[in-house]
């Protein structure tokens, strides 16, 4: 997976990493780090589906990284319109709905100390990071989908622009 750094608002930048495995995520996260400034909010926006050990991701990241907040959802870009090749089945739609409850409710068990929040699509996450007023560096990962669905609610051209790319790439050394 790749990675790619991207300011969204005033004192809110957005680093993508497409991590969905252990290995994936702990490379991701060390690269989070290295891209992250000292006093701002370390925000996590991530997805995990249902077949993927969510206790595992959980660890790895909790162990990585100091997050002042950690949310939840789906890889539905928004509620409100229908991004082209990305509909879903009203079914699917509400089982990423219920598992990005589920996640945030077995993080807040288990690390009670950090806020969780869950939304039901990226644009209502990215717009709670917003609303919020404060200056964060946000990671967004967990999923390939996931990244998809934030691309076309915080950069709508960025998908169609095929002389962009995710360009940095994380090794597995």
């Amino acid at each position: 997976p790749a990675e790619v750094l991207q300011n969204i608002s005033s004192g809110i930048n957005a680093e993508y990493g497409g991590a969905h495995t252990p290995v994936s995520i702990a490379k991701c996260t060390e690269w989070f780090k290295s891209q992250s400034t000292g006093s701002r909010k370390k925000i996590l926006i991530a997805n995990t589906t249902r077949d993927r050990q969510i206790a595992t991701f959980l660890k790895i990241i909790n162990e990585a990284i100091h997050l002042d907040q950690i949310i939840f959802c789906p890889n539905i870009a928004s509620n409100l319109y229908t991004v082209k090749d990305c509909e879903w089945p009203e079914n699917v739609k509400a089982g990423m709905i219920r598992t990005a409850h589920e996640n945030r409710e077995i993080w807040s068990e288990e690390y009670p100390s950090v806020p969780a929040l869950s939304f039901s699509s990226v644009a209502e996450a990215v717009e709670s990071v917003e609303s919020s007023g404060v200056e964060a560096d946000v990671l967004i990962t967990g999923s390939l989908h996931l990244i998809g669905a934030a691309l076309q609610v915080l950069d709508p051209g960025y998908l169609e622009d095929s002389s962009r790319s995710l360009t940095k790439q994380y090794s597995s050394k």
